[in-house]
């Protein structure tokens, strides 16, 4: 099986999630008479030139929406891209062929960053989406009665900052859903003429990120929502009157989904049959399918059974600990509901057809390539003209539409896109009083071996000073270094048994790179932090490779000279063990000691903050109350207090933390404000998100203490940039990434940019 080195501390500096494909979230502040002020950031931030070695070479497609063929009419797939190079998101969309896909173009009217689309078809065919730019958020709603040639539908001012999420087509009736500013959950229905009215549905979950998908069968309208660490999973609303009026499903947040894949409808005997799918956690803490069907729309019953061939006993999910998902469900022509399954198994993607209360497959409707060898892919198995379906799968920039024949027979065809992706990671790992500062960027990188998909992973050592952006190394290196001078480690790609994992040498002024010494088995992720007079390695460990294997944990080594390492296991700092923890940072704390906060799944399934407090080689866990459903995310040292960033089923808070583990909330951030990585000293620095009157996107984000946040906006190409700060005396570089590669700035007047800040609290 392929593999990938997870660098956690890489991977964890994501302030708006990983797979933020929501709208922009959070709620405004009330309106005030007094003009909104906004700082202009190109009077502090030079963008810097980066490295085209440091970019995407081709178009790198994400979260993916389709239809099948019917009637006459190709199958279509549409696609979020970005790049090649430093172009935004955009819309690309394939036509489905026999032969798997050929790009076409829509020629939709459109501007700025593409942040979420969707394609639904019944007699007309509906595109809905929205974009980006500059902070603004505007929406998109065309039809096709060829899905040739396209007609714009004019949506009303009202609609301004709503993020249309779903579209659904029921006979020729376009209906879609979407949230606004104030996270109000918001209907659109196009008539006769494309007369569009706007109705206002009910407010949507609290958490972050919310997202919303409907179903429509006539007059009868289903509308379910979910958010981030929302508590309970999911809610809905169920329309009878084309959705002039509405009525809240009261069966679904006690049906134990957590998160939210899709929904479905069609007509059944004179009603509608409805399927909702997504995820639950079982008592070991595994995330499972779940489907919820229904024939009234309003009593909903839960299908868990996932059945192959007919041996009831064995599906891909089969273990102690192993996560399987499901994509959106889809009616093929025969009227069977199909769904794609992941899972954490060798048998990673089954097309699945239900047969109330149950789903079946069958070696037939597997692909013999697993395309991820774990639940993390996107797809969707849609009709196929004269039978059967077409599989739509996407993951890590690569694209694949396979068949499954009319007689039952999966057959695979070449990926429709090749990746030539981006560095998706980075994190600043030296920063000193000279000029320079050096990015460690990692990658992964879809490709086959040995009939099937594996993920590797690579690197790239970058420099980034006033003058721009250029890799120090081959770009595609299997090692990157940290530290300054001659106290450096390095990180090594090793690869027991054909999966990487990480090693690390030292350097020797006198020999060169020499391996060190200590007990890095198992570890798949960890970046070395100089704390004092030592060297510290946060990282995730793991039994074994393979997904089902067993739960990532955190470990800690410590080295004094990088020659030495002493590993302290999750068992030995009394941190719970079993049902999973993970890093967000590790920072310095006073005295020389250091720590780490993150998360641990202590009474499953439900995570909470976690904190690991570290002294010399001893590491000790701390209890935290922060209750069910939280996490930190960052961590760093201002005026010799350490100060967390927490995020919960509320929103995102910053406090202090105490060597007893103690966390005292100084902050609430405004609704849908996130913060990621943080620097600390003088001021705390970190690049988040914020939604102000007049600005939705990234920004950084400024306190003397944690207590009180400014903002300054970011001018990033695209709105999922995660990134972090290097402060060298009066100036900083500002770096980071998105799906197009590395973005980087210089600030020239650090003082300068920190006075001019806006409070958020009056943004």
């Amino acid at each position: 099986m392929g593999a990938v080195v997870l660098v956690s501390a890489l991977a964890s500096c994501n302030p708006g999630g990983p797979e933020d494909a929501g709208p922009d979230d959070p709620t405004p502040p009330a309106e005030t008479s007094e003009a909104p002020s906004v700082v202009d950031p190109a009077a502090f931030l030079d963008a810097l030139p980066v490295d085209a070695s440091l970019l995407s070479s081709s178009a790198q497609p994400t979260d993916l929406s389709a239809v099948g063929g019917r009637d006459g009419l190709p199958g279509v797939v549409l696609t979020r891209a970005t790049g090649p190079g430093s172009e935004a998101p955009h819309l690309v969309a394939w036509q489905i062929a026999e032969s798997g896909a050929s790009e076409i173009d829509l020629g939709l009217p459109m501007t700025g960053e593409l942040r979420t689309v969707e394609i639904a078809a019944d007699e007309v065919t509906a595109v809905a989406g929205s974009t980006w730019e500059a902070g603004a958020v505007t929406s998109f709603l065309a039809r096709s009665s060829d899905r040739a040639t396209w007609t714009d539908v004019p949506l009303p001012d009202e609609l301004g900052g709503v993020a249309l999420l779903d579209v659904s087509v029921s006979g020729s009736r376009i209906t879609a859903v979407g949230i606004d500013a104030a996270r109000q959950v918001v209907l659109v229905s196009v008539g006769a003429e494309d007369v569009v009215t706007v109705a206002d549905i009910a407010p949507a979950p609290s958490g972050q990120n919310p997202t919303v998908v409907l179903a429509t069968v006539g007059d009868d309208v289903v509308v379910v929502s979910t958010s981030e660490g929302q508590r309970p999973g999911i809610v809905g609303w169920r329309s009878t009157d084309a959705g002039s009026s509405f009525e809240e499903l009261s069966a679904l947040p006690d049906s134990g989904m957590e998160t939210l894949s899709g929904i479905a409808a069609q007509p059944f005997g004179g009603a509608a049959y409805w399927l909702v799918s997504g995820t639950q956690r079982n008592e070991a803490g595994n995330v499972r399918p779940l489907v919820l069907s229904s024939t009234d729309g309003t009593t909903w019953e839960p299908e868990t059974d996932f059945i192959y061939d007919t041996d009831e006993e064995w599906v891909p999910w089969n273990g102690e600990v192993a996560d399987a998902s499901i994509g959106e469900p889809m009616f093929l022509d025969t009227g069977v509901a199909t769904i794609l399954g992941s899972a954490s198994g060798t048998a990673a993607n089954c097309v699945y057809r239900n047969s109330p209360p149950q789903w079946f497959t069958s070696e037939s409707w597997c692909s013999l390539r697993a395309f991820t060898g774990g639940p993390s892919a996107s797809g969707v198995a849609v009709p196929k003209e004269g039978g059967g379906a077409s599989v739509v799968r996407l993951a890590d920039g690569v694209l694949q539409v396979s068949t499954i024949t009319a007689e039952g027979v999966w057959v695979d065809a070449p990926p429709v896109t090749r990746a030539s992706p981006p560095f998706l990671s980075s994190i600043i790992v030296s920063a000193d009083d000279a000029d320079t500062v050096e990015v460690a960027l990692q990658r992964l990188t879809l490709t086959v071996s040995e009939e099937r998909w594996r993920r590797d992973a690579s690197f790239a050592q970058v420099m980034v000073d006033a003058s721009g952006a250029t890799p120090a190394t081959p770009v595609g290196a299997e090692h990157v270094e940290v530290g300054t001078g001659t106290d450096r480690l390095r990180m090594d790609l090793r690869a027991p048994d054909g999966n990487p994992a990480l090693g690390f040498s030292y350097l020797d002024p006198a020999g060169g790179w020499v391996p060190s010494q200590g007990d890095f088995d198992g570890l798949f992720g960890g970046t070395p932090v100089r704390v004092s007079d030592r060297w510290v390695i946060s990282a995730t460990e793991r039994p074994g490779f393979a997904y089902s294997s067993g739960r990532n944990e955190v470990a800690h080594l410590t080295s004094t000279d990088g020659v030495a390492f002493s590993r302290v296991g999750p068992d030995q700092t009394g941190a719970p063990t079993g049902g999973g923890s993970s890093i967000g940072q590790t920072c310095s704390a006073p005295g020389g000691e250091f720590v780490t906060v993150g998360e641990v799944m202590e009474t499953l399934p439900e995570a909470r903050g976690g904190v690991w407090w570290g002294s010399g080689d001893e590491v000790r866990y701390l209890e935290a109350d922060t209750g069910a459903s939280t996490r930190f995310t960052a961590c760093a040292t201002v005026s010799e207090t350490v100060v967390a960033v927490l995020e919960t089923p509320e929103g995102t808070q910053t406090g202090s933390l105490s060597p007893e583990g103690a966390f005292e909330t100084r902050a609430s951030l405004p609704a849908g404000t996130t913060l990621g990585r943080l620097t600390g000293g003088e001021s705390l620095l970190g690049i988040g998100d914020v939604r102000t009157r007049d600005y939705v996107g990234p920004a950084i984000l400024i306190s003397a203490d944690g207590a009180a946040w400014s903002w300054v906006p970011l001018p990033t190409l695209s709105r999922n940039f995660r990134g972090q700060i290097a402060v060298q005396g009066d100036d900083a570089i500002v770096a980071g990434v998105s799906e197009g590669g590395l973005e980087a700035w210089h600030v020239s007047d650090l003082a300068g940019l920190i006075a001019a800040a806006v409070p958020l609290e009056d943004a």
